[in-house]
């Protein structure tokens, strides 16, 4: 049997590069991670932080689990969000917690930035990177265009 798949490991690191060159190399970030324990969260994450290290001027203000779920990653944003009102951006581990984010900073999108997957959150911009593509509301709802980057 033959398995032909992405590496998780890639895709966290490629993602979160994008997201940190669209921060200019500084700036606070929130991550959603998948599922704790299990093999595909952990080699993302693991491509997250090794993306990271190559950029000290980005801080980590806290990974949260939203366990590749959306409603979990709306809340779990939410919640980011009053303990941190100003963060530069989102690191999500899939497209559906992307679609959860999405839900806390779509109202305060800002209507004058030529980026559409900048928003206004509070006192500040914040982008959004996540990866996969495989959930319908992106697809359906053409929310891939208010994402930073994605990798598939």
């Amino acid at each position: 049997m033959t398995f032909v798949g992405a590496s998780d490991y890639q895709l966290g690191l490629q993602t979160a590069r994008d997201l940190l060159k669209s921060l200019g190399g500084k700036g606070d970030v929130i991550i959603l991670e998948g599922v704790r324990g299990t093999s595909t969260s952990e080699e993302r994450m693991r491509g997250f932080h090794d993306a990271l290290k190559e950029t000290p001027g980005v801080k980590v203000l806290s990974p949260q689990p939203g366990n590749y779920q959306r409603m979990q990653a709306l809340q779990v944003t939410e919640n980011l969000l009053q303990t941190y009102p100003k963060i530069d951006g989102i690191l999500a581990a899939n497209d559906a917690m992307a679609v959860g984010a999405i839900g806390n900073l779509v109202e305060n999108r800002d209507r004058d930035s030529r980026e559409l997957s900048t928003f206004r959150c509070r006192t500040g911009k914040v982008n959004l990177s996540d990866m996969d593509r495989s959930c319908r509301p992106v697809r359906r709802c053409s929310l891939r265009s208010l994402l930073r980057g994605a990798v598939i």
